[in-house]
């Protein structure tokens, strides 16, 4: 039987004050939903070279060398973060594989890729509105969208991570969340 204890969040406030035992339930319980995650979104170039877990492991060690200055804000601050480290490890390994060449590149053979400058221009003051508006939203708000739309996460790991009952009442929490964006994006 489970105990709140034995709660993520349990787990989390356990760790921080230095239960060892925790911590490790914590990484074992948190490794296996963030190679999930994480797995297929590794360059395909650098899939020889660099395992996936090995991209999870550094990302949960980051977190845990931090885990006494985490201040969760919401019930589902810490996933999030840790979704944002685990993203951010992927995206330094995209960049580290599109600075190799790849076999028989050259540059007669490359053709542009990405939006005309215009394209670009539009794009980013689209982005900047939608930014705006999702600042002037709650910070739980703000954390089920960054969970859902920026982490690409799972219903099931957004309910887990907010202590939605269901990923269905994730799905809904989001979708109120995205209508209130457009709300404040109308006004």
């Amino acid at each position: 039987m489970s105990t709140p204890m034995d709660s993520t969040r349990g787990l989390f406030f356990r760790a921080r004050n230095g239960d060892l035992e925790a911590r490790e339930k914590l990484w074992k319980r948190l490794r296996e939903r963030l190679c999930r995650y994480a797995h297929g979104r590794l360059p395909k170039r650098l899939r020889g070279l660099v395992e996936t877990e090995d991209v999870v492991q550094d990302a949960l060690a980051q977190t845990f060398r931090r885990i006494d200055l985490f201040d969760p804000k919401h019930s589902g601050a810490f996933g999030v973060s840790l979704f944002l480290t685990i993203k951010r490890c992927l995206i330094d390994q995209h960049r580290f594989a599109s600075r190799q060449p790849a076999a028989a590149e050259t540059a007669t053979s490359l053709v542009a890729e990405g939006l005309s400058p215009m394209e670009e221009a539009i794009e980013k003051e689209k982005l900047e509105r939608v930014m705006t508006a999702r600042n002037k939203l709650s910070d739980e708000d703000q954390a089920l969208l960054h969970a859902r739309l920026d982490l690409d996460l799972h219903w099931s790991d957004v309910a887990l991570l907010f202590g939605k009952t269901s990923p269905d009442a994730a799905r809904m929490a989001v979708e109120r969340a995205v209508k209130r964006l457009v709300a404040k994006m109308a006004s």
